[in-house]
């Protein structure tokens, strides 16, 4: 049964939330400037510059909802700077062009994520420049029998929920090895943004202040639909799409302008019947060009009738960072408010359990 009413009493939200989950969105900022601190002490057998030599592109292998969606936030971000191609591939196999003039971060919170482990052990094979992120797990055993560089992160977390301990060690490493300008700075704005949205968006905000919470109650019966403008937000869409699944235990959809317009949008024509169910959330942000920006007014003006619901979440901040993070934590904040809405603690992911029990034959 749904209860919007539960958004605004503490006592009972945290009775549903067994896992801690809105306590763990709280400390998001601490986490990423612990994140930061990780690479500051990670000192490595070997100089970390010796890997950029005839460097050709960069891959991360990360199979879970928090290392995939870590690579592309990282990807939006520095979209406009990178040099080198920067990949993020999911799966047992890695692709053909990988070799010793490919980059790898090997990334998995648990270090048991059996794709992930597959992809390392061919990137070691095929003698490619390998650094790997993990708490732990057979990764780390892996890393230390071959000697592979490995920043060991903390531990305890579900993967989704562990973005600052393997985003920020990422981007780190990128300007440690001197592929990218330094980004403490932008980090540190992040911290900020993030820190100051805490006190409105935040459990301790009542729904008539609080944004995240008038949109979880909004899609209470709703299918959420999220989209965001590519080279940019679409990172952010994908990875709410994972955490409505993770948090709330609802499928979603995400897109992005201007792709979006060549072919999905033509499904809204669907009837009326179909399109009242969905709940669309637009991503904005102030730095949209002129023809991204019209795109979007365009697709609020000719979806939001069709739609059972339609809002727009808007980036905060300055800098690129800060801004795909505001993003990022509202729109957490909004699953985790939707799955106690619906009667369900956002922390527990049964069917993957039960697809993990069913692969290992246990």
């Amino acid at each position: 049964m749904s209860d919007t009413s539960i958004l605004d009493d503490r006592e009972a939200m945290g009775a549903l939330d067994a896992g801690g989950m809105l306590r763990i969105l709280w400390t998001y900022p601490e986490q990423f400037e612990e994140g930061r601190r990780l690479v500051a002490d990670f000192e490595p057998q070997l100089d970390l510059r010796t890997l950029l030599r005839d460097l050709d592109e960069v891959l991360l292998l990360g199979t879970g909802g928090g290392s995939a969606a870590a690579g592309n936030l990282i990807a939006a971000f520095l979209f406009n700077e990178l040099r080198l191609p920067f990949l993020v591939h999911q799966g047992y196999n890695v692709p053909r062009f990988v070799d010793e003039r490919t980059l790898v971060f090997v990334v998995t919170h648990s270090g048991n994520t059996e794709e992930t482990l597959s992809a390392y052990q061919q990137a070691v094979d095929r003698r490619a420049r390998v650094i790997a992120i993990t708490s732990g797990g057979k990764l780390q055993e892996w890393c230390r029998r071959e000697g592979t560089p490995m920043l060991e992160v903390p531990g305890g977390l579900m993967p989704r929920v562990a973005l600052g301990y393997l985003m920020v060690p990422i981007l780190s490493l990128l300007d440690r090895l001197g592929l990218v300008a330094p980004k403490g700075r932008q980090v540190q704005e992040a911290v900020e943004v993030m820190a100051a949205m805490r006190s409105t968006i935040g459990s301790d905000a009542q729904t008539v202040a609080n944004e995240a919470k008038q949109i979880a109650a909004k899609l209470v019966g709703k299918i959420p639909v999220v989209y965001g403008r590519s080279e940019f937000s679409e990172a952010v869409a994908t990875r709410a799409k994972r955490q409505f699944a993770e948090n709330a235990k609802l499928l979603a959809l995400a897109n992005a302008v201007p792709a979006l317009h060549h072919d999905e949008i033509v499904g809204w024509d669907a009837p009326p019947e179909v399109t009242r169910s969905l709940g669309l959330i637009l991503l904005r942000d102030p730095d949209e060009a002129e023809k991204v920006r019209r795109r979007l007014e365009v697709t609020r003006s000719v979806l939001e009738p069709r739609a059972g619901f339609c809002t727009e979440v808007w980036a905060r901040g300055e800098g690129r960072l800060a801004r795909l993070m505001s993003l990022v934590y509202q729109l957490d904040y909004v699953t985790v408010y939707l799955a106690l809405a619906l009667g369900r603690d956002p922390t527990p992911v049964q069917i993957i359990d039960l697809l993990k029990r069913e692969m290992s034959g246990k």
